[in-house]
């Protein structure tokens, strides 16, 4: 109980942007999912998964910097989503020629 005695308005909020970016991000993980077991990345363009992991990144480093550690892990998720959707994009985005005789983008 001591918790929520101690459950400010600030921190409140601080849950509320954790669960609602974790929740976000894990949603970002279906289009993994799917990615990774199609082994190609037809129709996925790379620039808004590098704008993404590029905004999420420097919003670590920003929490890093205002020592916000409800930012933090809140920007760790997003990194961590498009960085892993990128790194897929790149990695089988050569594979659409070779298994559906469609040209990569």
């Amino acid at each position: 109980m001591d918790f929520l005695t101690r459950l400010d308005f600030k921190t409140l909020i601080g849950w509320i942007v954790i669960f609602v970016n974790l929740g976000s991000a894990m949603a970002v993980f279906s289009q993994v999912r799917l990615t990774y077991h199609r082994k190609n990345t037809i129709g996925l363009s790379p620039l808004p998964w590098i704008m993404g992991t590029s905004n999420a990144a420097i919003g670590v480093l920003y929490s890093v910097l205002i020592a916000d550690l409800f930012f933090l892990i809140a920007n760790l998720a997003w990194t961590t989503a498009n960085g892993t959707m990128l790194f897929l994009i790149f990695h089988y985005g050569r594979a659409a020629k070779k298994n559906t005789g469609v040209e990569p983008q």
